[in-house]
């Protein structure tokens, strides 16, 4: 799943709302008893952490838009809540050849967008040509094998070939020119867009490369919908408010609307949860979930999501600031320099646990043979530290070959108390070790659209991350050819790696067995390299007052069946 920071497959990741490949603790159902009628009306709302950065899905590189305009744009495809199987959305069937290089949806019938105009394969096509001519679309490498791609990119033609419609535009056929395991996954995760409405602003039918859809105005405010909710109304920094769409394939939700709030950070959440402002408080920390059981008392039900999302310290390899990032000695004794385990009991209260790779320990393609723990051992970090070249100076602090201090900056979003006390702690575990690392937080947003942008400055930065090797996010976060499309800064490459990543997501073995074995030779080579030290996995704790009727977390889902939802009245 992607976090904190999104990367490409972060659509998918916010449509699992966003608990992918994760486990929920009991929680007893919320469902109408015998003798209550489901109501309609009422709002719901939810607060969030930061503002969003889009409402267009070709754009979208961050969860909290996601969890917006998840609700606005239905994909193709959907992953069951229970099992995470693939299951029907906007397509009613859908199939992959046997080599991967031929993916068909077949449209549901009758299936009309918001403003009543029919939703066909065209609306999808055109989603993809604007995502392949945006020039900062994070998605591209979902799309990149398309057959004809490179030459619509250029503008060497006005059509992207590899997509073609049949049976008067129910049924879309994407061919491409190298099989892709997750291929059915990966393609109908996405939404299609309107191109009655969106064309209006840009053609796609077009050689003229320096246009796209990257600048409307309706980017943050979509004219029409084929979720569950339309959009409303949109104030920066305060709420996104959404309202029912009558013409939802799977019927007008009960709900009147959606409210998604601002709040500057979790202490004002939880306040605005406890005076009834909210009706559905997520990501708690762990300190306070015993005071907000015993203030909310019957009024509330609190579930867990078992942590997949990983947080990692990500070190820039080429920063000019602390060159000494470069050398993997160093980013090693990084990691044997912190006290993960002692750090996160006071913290986080057991509700949260360490990781040593990429991949999910509750995945199926999880393998921990050969991955060293990196348990706290400061005198083998400061031997590292030595064996690459740094002397240790008069005040304790080692010295770099050119004789710099070594000194780093780490940068942490303002959005996660949590994460920030754990950042603090480290900062003394770094200065035992002589290192000096100063801890800067800021604003959440401020430091994505940095790392989005690659920016030089950044030594090291804190974010949670995360994702299942059934999509592309490894690839996207860790393969060469990504390195200035995503959204990390930590610049490693590595040709070994690249072969693991294409043998994970390309085959042309893609049995699970050859998969799984692809994905370990991937976590066995970044842990052992450290490009980035993976910290801890935490659990995600979350409140829903008991006027809102909806069903308990599953495995893979927390916000299915939201068509379904109701409120009691007061």
């Amino acid at each position: 799943m992607r976090n904190g920071i999104g990367t490409p497959a972060v659509l998918l990741v916010a449509l699992l709302l966003i608990a992918s490949c994760s486990e929920a603790a009991p929680a007893p159902p919320q469902s109408s008893t015998a003798t209550e009628t489901p109501q309609r009306g009422g709002q719901l709302v939810l607060g969030g952490p930061a503002d969003i950065s889009t409402l267009q899905p070709v754009l979208g590189f961050d969860n909290i838009s996601a969890s917006v305009y998840t609700l606005i744009y239905a994909t193709l495809l959907e992953t069951d809540p229970a099992t995470g199987e693939l299951r029907a959305g906007l397509a009613e069937r859908f199939a992959v050849t046997n080599d991967g290089k031929r993916v068909t949806y077949t449209l549901r019938t009758g299936l009309l967008w918001s403003d009543g105009t029919p939703l066909t394969g065209a609306d999808y096509k055109y989603m993809v040509s604007a995502t392949a001519r945006s020039k900062k679309s994070p998605n591209k490498a979902v799309f990149k094998d398309i057959v004809g791609w490179d030459d619509y990119v250029a503008g060497r033609t006005d059509d992207l070939n590899g997509v073609q419609l049949l049976d008067g535009g129910r049924t879309i056929q994407i061919d491409m020119r190298r099989g892709r395991c997750s291929a059915l996954r990966d393609l109908g995760s996405y939404p299609p867009l309107s191109e009655a409405q969106f064309g209006a602003y840009w053609d796609a039918r077009t050689r003229d490369t320096t246009t796209n859809i990257d600048g409307a105005a309706f980017n943050r405010a979509p004219p029409v919908a084929s979720g569950p909710f339309a959009f409303a109304e949109y104030k920066p920094l305060d709420f996104v408010r959404l309202v029912r769409n009558e013409r939802y394939y799977k019927g007008a939700p009960l709900l009147d609307g959606v409210i998604f709030k601002v709040f500057s950070d979790q202490t004002a959440q939880r306040f605005a949860f406890i005076t009834g402002e909210l009706t559905n408080a997520s990501n708690i920390p762990p300190a306070d979930v015993d005071d907000l059981r015993k203030r909310m008392g019957a009024t509330a039900t609190d579930f867990t999501i078992k942590g997949t999302a990983f947080t990692y310290l990500g070190l820039n390899a080429h920063s000019p600031n602390a060159p000494w990032l470069a050398d993997k000695r160093v980013r090693q004794a990084l990691w044997y320099g912190l006290d993960i385990e002692t750090m996160l009991k006071p913290i986080y209260l057991g509700l949260a646990h360490r990781v040593f790779a990429y991949t999910p320990q509750e995945s199926w393609a999880y393998d921990g043979t050969g991955l060293e723990r990196y348990d706290f051992d400061p005198k083998r970090a400061r031997s590292l530290l030595e064996s690459a070249g740094a002397t240790m100076g008069a005040d304790g602090l080692y010295r770099w070959r050119d004789g710099r201090a070594m000194t780093m900056r780490i940068e942490v979003g303002n959005n996660m108390g949590a994460r920030v006390t754990f950042v603090q702690a480290m900062q003394a575990q770094y200065r035992d070790i002589g290192i000096k690392a100063d801890i800067a937080v800021e604003p959440f947003p401020a430091l994505l659209a940095r790392n989005n942008a690659h920016e030089s400055g950044v030594d090291g930065y804190v974010v949670t991350s995360g994702g299942d090797p059934e999509v592309t996010d490894a690839y996207e976060f860790f393969h060469s050819s990504q390195q200035d499309t995503n959204a990390q800064n930590f610049w490693f490459t590595d040709p070994e790696l690249d072969r693991a990543l294409d043998a994970g997501l390309f085959g042309p073995d893609c049995s699970a067995v050859a998969r799984r074995a692809a994905f370990h030779r991937m976590d066995r080579i970044v842990n052992e390299a450290a490009p980035v030290l993976f910290l801890y996995a935490g659990d995600t704790i979350s409140f829903r007052s008991s006027k809102l009727v909806a069903p308990p977390p599953l495995p893979f889902g927390t916000r299915y069946d939201i068509e379904k939802w109701w409120l009691r009245a007061p």
